[in-house]
């Protein structure tokens, strides 16, 4: 799994900025930014319960929301997540959903980031 700077993220949006227009994308980065912190909210949740199936599609919902705004390392990262619980492995998991929401916080600033103009 490559890691993906902040540049290499803003650069995606941008460039999807430029294929689907601004309105759109600043749209899809608002909707996310609301939705993904309930999402790890969820997954965090479903860990302490062991909830698997709710696991897993927070994972899933975080892994193919991420990939649309360019969060692609992130989006690995909830992909990495959600296989393993598919496996069965949610107990096990706690470190990467600790991973994942402090990853959060950087998709989050580079999204403020393209989304305030900067």
């Amino acid at each position: 799994m490559v890691e993906q700077t902040p540049q290499d993220m803003i650069k995606a949006v941008r460039d999807a900025i430029a294929t689907y227009g601004v309105e759109f994308m600043m749209e899809v980065i608002d909707i996310y930014l609301a939705d993904a912190p309930r999402r790890l909210v969820d997954l965090r949740q479903a860990y302490a319960s062991c909830n698997g199936e709710a696991f897993t599609r927070a994972a899933h919902t975080l892994k193919s929301s991420s990939a649309y705004v360019g969060a692609k390392h992130f989006s690995d990262l909830a992909k990495a997540v959600e296989l393993a619980s598919r496996q069965g492995a949610v107990a096990d998991l706690g470190d990467q959903v600790t991973r994942l929401e402090a990853a959060y916080v950087q998709v989050k600033a580079a999204l403020e980031e393209v989304r305030n103009g900067r």
